[in-house]
Parts: C-alpha cells; sequence; structure tokens
C-alpha cells in the first residue's frame, strides 16, 4: 500500500472516532443547556467532513489517476452549499423557500462546478447542466421523505458511499473521492450508533437535506470518471422508494396525498415492523446492491443491470412490507395452486 493511502486509511479512522466522541457527548448532554457545538447534531458530520476533504485533498493531490481534476477552489463548494441549506431550513423555515434555496444552490453548482458530464452527449451544454442541477435538486430535496423513522436516512447513505469507495479499491474511481466516501461512510455510521433504535440523537429535516447535498456532488464527480451507471445501482434504494411514491402521488387520490407515507420503510412501520428490524432489512439489499453495482463495470451495457436491481429492489421492498405473510415453499405454491384447480373442477362437477 502507497503511503499517501495509508494517511488516508489513518484520516478515515481519526475522523470516526473523533465522530464518534463528538455523538457521544451530544447524547450525554442536555439539549438545553449545552453549548451550540453539543447541540447541533448535524455540526459534526459537516465540519468534520469539510476537514477531511481538505486533509485527503492534500494527500492525494499528486495522484495521477484523475481524469477530471478536481481544483482546490472547487472543493469547498458542496460544502458551502450544505450549509447554506442547513440554515435555510432550520433559521427561517419556509414552505417555498427551502426548495427555492435548494433549487438555487443547485444551478449554480451545475455552472461553477463545471461538470465534465455530459447525460445528453450532442445536446447544448445549457440543457445537460439543467439536468445535472435537477439531479442534485432531487438528491438534496428528496432527502426529507427519509427521515420519517429512527436510523433509515442514515442507512440509505450506505450504499451509495460505500460503493463509491469500493470503486476507488479497483480503480474505477479517483482515489480522492474514494477515501473521502469512506470517511463519511464512518463518519455517519458513528452517528448511527446513536440515531439506532431508539434513537438517542437526531437531525432534523434541514440536515439530512444537506447531507444529500453532499452525496449528489460526490455521486456526480464520481460519475463523471466513467462510473453512471454504477451510481445508479448504488442508489437504487432511495429511488425505487421516490419512484413508487410518486406514482402513487399522481394517482390523486386522497390516500396518497403524502410521498413520506407512500414510502415502503413507512407503510412497513405503520403495519407494526419494529425501525430497527426494517434497517436491518435494508442494509441486507444495500449489500447486494454494492456487489452488483462493481459487477457492472463488465457489464455489456449500461442499463440491463441496473433495471434488474430495480425489480430486485422492488420485489424486496414488497416482500419486506409484507412481512407478516409466511414465507412459503415452492412446493408450498404448487401445493396451493393444485388444490385450487381441483376446487375449481369440483364446484363445477356439483353445478347441474
Amino acid at each position: 500500500m502507497e503511503l499517501h493511502s495509508i494517511f488516508s486509511l489513518a484520516a478515515a479512522a481519526a475522523f470516526f472516532f473523533a465522530a464518534l466522541g463528538w455523538y457521544m457527548q451530544i447524547s450525554r448532554r442536555e439539549t438545553s443547556d449545552a453549548p451550540f457545538y453539543l447541540r447541533d447534531t448535524f455540526l459534526p458530520f459537516l465540519s468534520l467532513s469539510f476537514l477531511l476533504a481538505v486533509l485527503l485533498w492534500f494527500f492525494n493531490r499528486g495522484n495521477a489517476d484523475f481524469l477530471f481534476p478536481l481544483p482546490w477552489f472547487k472543493l469547498p463548494l458542496p460544502f458551502i452549499a450544505a450549509a447554506l441549506i442547513y440554515l435555510g431550513g432550520s433559521l427561517r423555515p419556509n414552505l417555498w423557500r427551502q426548495p427555492l434555496l435548494i433549487a438555487v444552490l443547485a444551478a449554480a453548482a451545475a455552472i461553477i462546478g463545471a461538470y465534465p458530464l455530459t447525460p445528453l452527449p450532442g445536446y447544448p451544454a445549457w440543457l445537460n447542466q439543467a439536468i445535472l442541477a435537477g439531479i442534485l435538486f432531487v438528491s438534496s430535496y428528496a432527502f426529507k421523505y427519509f427521515n420519517g423513522i429512527d436510523g433509515i436516512a442514515a442507512v440509505i447513505t450506505q450504499p451509495i458511499l460505500w460503493g463509491i469507495f469500493f470503486l476507488a479499491w479497483i480503480g474505477a474511481v479517483p482515489l480522492f473521492y474514494g477515501w473521502l466516501a469512506l470517511g463519511m461512510a464512518l463518519i455517519l455510521l458513528a452517528f448511527l450508533a446513536y440515531n439506532w433504535y431508539p434513537a438517542q440523537i437526531s437531525v432534523r429535516t434541514s440536515g439530512w437535506q444537506a447531507v444529500g447535498f453532499i452525496l449528489g456532488w460526490l455521486a456526480l464527480q464520481s460519475a463523471a470518471e466513467g462510473s453512471g451507471p454504477c451510481l445508479i445501482i448504488f442508489a437504487m434504494l432511495p429511488l425505487t422508494e421516490l419512484t413508487v411514491a410518486l406514482l402513487k402521488r399522481l394517482t390523486f387520490l386522497k390516500d396518497y396525498r403524502n410521498l413520506l407515507v407512500n414510502t415502503f420503510y413507512f407503510q412497513t412501520n405503520i403495519s407494526g415492523l419494529s425501525p430497527a428490524d426494517i434497517c436491518r432489512g435494508l442494509l441486507r439489499i444495500e449489500v447486494l446492491l454494492v456487489i452488483l453495482g462493481c459487477f457492472e463495470l463488465y457489464a455489456p451495457n449500461a442499463y440491463s443491470l441496473p433495471i434488474l436491481c430495480f425489480i430486485i429492489t422492488l420485489w424486496f421492498l414488497n416482500r419486506l412490507l409484507n412481512w407478516q405473510t409466511p414465507v412459503q415453499s415452492l412446493r408450498e405454491i404448487n401445493r396451493e395452486v393444485i388444490e385450487d384447480i381441483k376446487k375449481t373442477f369440483n364446484k363445477d362437477d356439483k353445478q347441474p
């Protein structure tokens, strides 16, 4: 292992223990008389992630594994935008101000950041920038719908971050993004240790929207290096949740007006399953998504494996929602089908 990799791993581990100690102090202090830095649970993630990014950029700046190098003056942009999103939703919350602020910051990041990513090659640059801004907006704003039960938001972030780290490990993503993803995953794991059901600490909605903005920026930077379909698979769990929730919302039925209530994990919690059991179940499918996302590098095309992962994720979420229904073997299913056929024939024979 090269020297800069040893420094990077040591830095990620050090920031994990720093976050763990910080969250421990927050969980032990009374929120009424504690200072600001021991009351706000988003502050450890933002500050430690930014310091880690600066430190890792210094360690890895000499590497030649970037297809599109990240200049030092663009490094603070996502963290500054995340701080503004958090402050905008915390100090003076407003129904329309927050989405407008996120939209403006997403557009600014797509223009100033100048991502070397073209979702629609051959089309005008402004259209590609609009698509990238839309991706950033959705990844940030939509995180409000993953803050419904204890631990769920932190669990949702894990496959994206660990997937980027493993892509960097096999040489598909620059090492800087891989080490940064590892550090952020460890910081969020330290948070999850105290946010697991029953939660001792939590992050408000605007904080998770800020986290989503940073994740969206990191995903776009990694996708620009040629791993776009892999990132789609890593983010398949939140994408599936949002897609199904939005489709229910578009039916304009009264029962589906609330996107949060439409999500699988929320419906599963309403049905009686503990948040801890829900998060454990989601972690299992996330491990599979990370493995399949890494295999996407060797797939013959960019769409077959993401479509398969969408079907698998949808089946798993539906199975989790129907957790009270006992799992049947193939023999039991066949026996039931045969019995139903026999009953149908017997019923027809009795009719005159």
